[in-house]
């Protein structure tokens, strides 16, 4: 028996990303050989970073996204990303207490954007904080080894929205990374549609 329900919360989409294919490089073999063991897809750039200085082409959102995939196909080359789109859940979770996050509703807002979700492999929820940007700083689960601790798919995400909460409360009690925690669903652009963008770019006014 589940003791959170998701149906009573309604996640908020917030935009496409591109990120990509490899980790990020490091000198820590011991590290690299562990996280390897992943198809890391967490929302921060932490382990997977997104393309090199896309924040200069001033084009993203309130949460660091972009609106349209063809804001993404028209400016990088997606053959060297992944593609994915995000949903988050509209509380924060802070000392192990759900609480109302006005700034991230009125962001959200402004995205106004629907999500052709048919389109996109649901990939697991992902744990993720912010506490000096409005974008996101860190996904715990990945970054801070919260793996070890948490049950975790091969993308280093969760499965289930019950997990995911009471990963989540256990998180902001004991602060993997400050700020407060939310909650985001975490989709990947299939494989076919990828592929079939890369050759056959939309045309752009």
């Amino acid at each position: 028996m589940e003791l959170f329900d998701e149906n009573k919360y309604n996640p908020i989409f917030v935009g496409y990303f591109p990120k990509n294919k490899t980790i990020k490089k490091s000198d820590n073999k011991e590290w690299l050989n562990e996280i390897s063991k992943f198809e890391i897809s967490s929302v921060s750039e932490c382990i997977v970073g997104g393309a090199e200085n896309w924040i200069n082409l001033w084009k993203h959102n309130e949460f660091g996204f972009y609106n349209n995939i063809e804001t993404i196909i028209t400016n990088f080359d997606i053959i060297h990303f992944n593609i994915f789109g995000y949903e988050i859940f509209p509380f924060g979770i802070e000392d192990e207490n759900l609480t109302n996050d006005t700034k991230l509703i009125e962001n959200s807002k402004k995205v106004n954007q629907l999500f052709n979700k048919n389109d996109f492999e649901f990939l697991g929820y992902d744990l993720v904080t912010w506490s000096v940007t409005d974008f996101v700083e860190c996904s715990p689960l990945s970054c801070n080894a919260g793996y070890k601790e948490f049950p975790v798919n091969k993308y280093c995400l969760i499965n289930k929205f019950n997990d995911a909460l009471i990963a989540a409360l256990s998180m902001s009690k004991r602060e993997y990374e400050p700020g407060i925690y939310h909650i985001m669903k975490v989709y990947k652009l299939r494989n076919n549609l990828h592929t079939k963008l890369r050759r056959n770019p939309p045309r752009v006014n």
